[in-house]
């Protein structure tokens, strides 16, 4: 039987859950490109198109060139809640990375961009382009 066939018998996330112990050993034998993607499959199909905190704390954590510049608590402080915390918290750390050579530590800008790009009219929906983003890149 395959691994597809397997998963869409699982019947629900907690199956899958339960399994993730038992094959992960097999799946650190795979080169990194293809662990990274068999994971995302398997984790859009237990959690869909979101970020988990421990997903978007780990992404955040392994961000170029600065990694985490605000805690999950400071973002939450100044940017509201439109979207899941673990989203908003994605987002203004990437900003930040992608954008410190043009606003440097001027923190209002983060929050406006975070916002704009969470907020973003043409988007899904902040969480779910956020996510696609997160794990795409």
């Amino acid at each position: 039987m395959l691994i597809c066939e397997l998963m869409e018998t699982a019947k629900s996330s907690e199956t899958m859950k339960q399994w993730i112990p038992i094959v992960e050993e097999y799946f650190k034998k795979l080169s990194k490109e293809d662990y990274d993607c068999l994971y995302d499959e398997i984790y859009e199909t237990i959690y869909g198109e979101v970020l988990s905190k421990e997903k978007a704390e780990y992404l955040v954590h392994e961000m170029k060139p600065y990694g985490q510049k605000w805690t999950m608590n400071e973002v939450e402080q100044v940017l509201g809640g439109n979207c899941k915390l673990a989203t908003r918290y994605y987002t203004m750390n990437m900003m930040f990375n992608d954008y410190h050579d043009l606003f440097n530590d001027d923190t209002e800008k983060y929050v406006e961009i975070s916002k704009l790009w969470l907020n973003d009219v043409d988007s899904e929906g902040g969480d779910i382009k956020t996510y696609r983003y997160a794990t795409r890149v």
